[in-house]
């Protein structure tokens, strides 16, 4: 069984002292694998990932990154070691261009780094290089998005954190943002996102976790979750058992 590189465990956090909103939560990710966050409105999704990524306030649990502890470190120190993380709005400079946002991303490094990053970049997203001169504003949603993901990489993070990354786009766009996640993970970094769209989620990840009230209400392999009538239950309430859980949960 492979080890894994970003491990929480019993993670508390949320907006205010004395009222978490993420309530005890712990999972982990391995290199090259995709964890998909479901859960109802308010489960908590969002807020557990930005607490992962230090842009939300973290009130008890340990995070450990490759063995090491960051749970003390501050979102720019998580950035240097490795995490990087792609918010669901206000994810890239609006008056910036394409190429401004994906120097902005890379800033700490050196020069030739920064241009084998940018190299990389177009050749990942190629839909991108026609509009390197595009202001941020510009571009269309499912672009704002890959370029959005182009940014984090720019610092070769070791964990890709997403949230909610098909929102708003359309299912065309969503297949391609999705290629695009598949990819990376299969290129080695671990991938934790969290998604609305629950048959799209679990149709790219390969492990899920579902939170219900700020807990971890239910986990497993993504192609079990497909099929099982809890999943139902969680989104939609006991009475709906028999409910198909991929139609009833999908927003």
């Amino acid at each position: 069984m492979t080890e894994p590189l970003l491990v929480a465990s019993d993670v508390v956090a949320g907006y205010r002292p004395g009222l978490p909103i993420v309530q005890g939560v712990s999972l982990q990710v391995a290199a090259g694998e995709i964890l998909v966050v479901l859960g109802p409105n308010g489960a908590g999704k969002s807020t557990l990932v930005k607490s992962l990524a230090g842009a939300c306030p973290r009130y008890g649990g340990r995070v450990s990154l490759g063995g090491r502890d960051v749970s003390a470190l501050a979102a720019h120190e998580l950035a240097a070691a490795g995490i990087g993380f792609v918010p669901q709005s206000a994810n890239i400079f609006t008056t910036l261009t394409v190429e401004e946002n994906l120097r902005a991303g890379g800033h700490l490094l050196d020069r030739a780094l920064l241009r084998d990053r940018l190299a990389e970049a177009w050749a990942r997203f190629p839909d991108l290089v026609a509009k390197r001169r595009a202001p941020g504003h510009a571009l269309s949603g499912g672009q704002r998005q890959m370029l959005a993901v182009a940014r984090a990489l720019m610092m070769a993070p070791r964990v890709l954190m997403l949230d909610e990354p098909s929102a708003g786009l359309s299912p065309l766009m969503v297949g391609e943002v999705f290629r695009q996640v598949r990819a990376i993970a299969d290129g080695g970094i671990a991938v934790l996102m969290v998604e609305q769209n629950v048959k799209a989620g679990l149709k790219l990840a390969d492990r899920g976790l579902v939170m219900v009230g700020g807990r971890v209400a239910h986990e497993g392999a993504a192609a079990a979750l497909q099929g099982d009538p809890l999943l139902a239950e969680l989104y939609l309430g006991r009475h709906a058992a028999h409910a198909d859980p991929i139609a009833g949960a999908a927003r």
